[in-house]
């Protein structure tokens, strides 16, 4: 038992992992941080936008002379309070590709953005959710 919850404790700390099929090679993106900043509307009493940046890392075990192309797709999700409306939540998602080389890692930051109609006040946002996951993985 006591193997399985750490086998599950590293998983979690690699976060979403793919394996390269022809090298055999995995990689591996963990969100490291997320922070969310939003811009007063001209009101002053509620939100015209948001900026979700979410520090991510990706690396892989590779040992080939070659390199790898991988493609990271982060999504998040904020929750909102409305004056006008029903309060909900609001989902942004990208992507950014990356090239390593063996033993390699990066560290990046994704820039997620929301707007909101004036009609909409949001006055209060949060952050949801945060996830990294890895799209694609080949061998160059």
């Amino acid at each position: 038992m006591a193997r399985l919850v750490e086998l599950a404790r590293q998983r979690a700390a690699k976060g979403d992992c793919e394996t390269e099929s022809q090298s055999g090679a995995e990689v591996c993106v963990s969100v490291k941080h997320a922070s969310l900043n939003c811009d007063e509307a001209f009101d002053g009493e509620s939100y015209r936008s948001c900026s979700l940046s979410i520090s991510y890392e990706v690396s892989t075990d590779y040992r080939g002379q070659s390199s790898l192309d991988v493609d990271v797709e982060c999504e998040a999700s904020i929750d909102t309070k409305k004056r006008q409306g029903f309060s909900g939540y609001e989902v942004a998602q990208d992507d950014e590709s990356h090239t390593l080389y063996a033993n390699d890692s990066e560290s990046e930051t994704m820039q997620l953005s929301y707007f909101f109609s004036g009609f909409d006040e949001v006055y209060k946002a949060s952050v949801s959710t945060a996830s990294c996951e890895i799209d694609d993985v080949s061998l160059n």
